[in-house]
């Protein structure tokens, strides 16, 4: 759980994404009144860097798809587009 915990803090660091934010859409999402587990939370910081990078890459988006899908796993978690291209793309800046 360590090294999981440690991902989720290099990933908030890299992309600039504020802890609390991310549990307040994790909660919106999923229900305050609902346990949290620990893939709840990558998925939502996934989700948020998978949209960070379409916002920043807008002109890669206006002939392609914006679609991506999300496998969440803790550490072994993963954001794949749909266009190769974009794919491509993204791997750079993640």
């Amino acid at each position: 759980m360590n090294a999981d915990v440690k991902y989720l803090v290099d990933l908030l660091e890299k992309f600039d994404l504020d802890f609390y934010d991310v549990m307040d859409v994790v909660e919106c999402h999923f229900g305050a009144d609902r346990r949290t587990n620990f893939n709840m939370i990558i998925y939502e910081v996934l989700n948020e860097i998978a949209h960070k990078f379409i916002y920043d890459n807008q002109d890669l988006f206006e002939s392609t798809s914006r679609e991506f899908n999300i496998f969440c796993n803790r550490m072994d978690s993963h954001i794949y587009f749909k266009t190769d291209e974009v794919q491509r793309q993204f791997e750079g800046y993640f």
